[in-house]
């Protein structure tokens, strides 16, 4: 698989019950996409639910690739979430932050 990722897409993926969920919840496929792709490769291969029509989302995806280029796919998607929140919570209205704090 090298540095590269696959991404499989399904609209309507077998496992996804929509809207069941708050999280991705595919990972008996996942699991086997990994073992799958990992024989057909000869390397070791990671899955990662990233969308799930479980959790309401439009589609189910998966992302493989080598554990150590989709750990780093999950650092940046972690890090990118963080990042949004922080940016959200500085543009709040400062005057609804003091409404909340205890007196």
């Amino acid at each position: 698989m090298g540095t590269g990722a696959l991404a499989l897409d399904s609209s309507d993926w077998v496992e996804a019950e929509p809207g069941t969920s708050q999280t991705p919840m595919c990972f008996f496929s996942a699991g086997m996409l990994a073992d799958f792709l990992g024989r057909v490769s000869d390397e070791p291969v990671s899955v990662m639910e990233v969308e799930c029509r479980s959790r309401g989302d439009e589609r189910c995806r998966f992302l493989s690739a080598t554990p150590d280029v989709l750990q780093r796919v999950y650092e940046a998607m972690t890090e990118d979430g963080a990042t949004r929140r922080r940016s959200a919570a500085s543009h709040a209205d400062p005057l609804e932050a003091q409404r909340r704090r205890p007196a």
